[in-house]
């Protein structure tokens, strides 16, 4: 996804979270965070990151994840 490509919110309560190979992608709504994209890689030391993908849904109120 480009940056700056704009989708209409359907439902501001939803984080998107995509899953590769390579690395794992979530956005949140733009007015819930600065740095509301956030790419994590998929290697352990990655991983152990994750607590900051959980911080940042508790932190926006994310009530769902699609």
């Amino acid at each position: 996804m480009s940056k700056g490509l704009k989708l209409k919110i359907v439902n501001p309560q939803v984080a998107w979270i995509d899953v590769s190979f390579a690395e794992i992608q979530i956005c949140v709504p733009e007015d819930r965070d600065t740095d509301n994209n956030r790419r994590f890689g998929t290697f352990t030391e990655d991983l152990h990151l994750i607590t900051e993908l959980v911080t940042l849904l508790k932190k926006t109120a994310t009530k769902k994840i699609t």
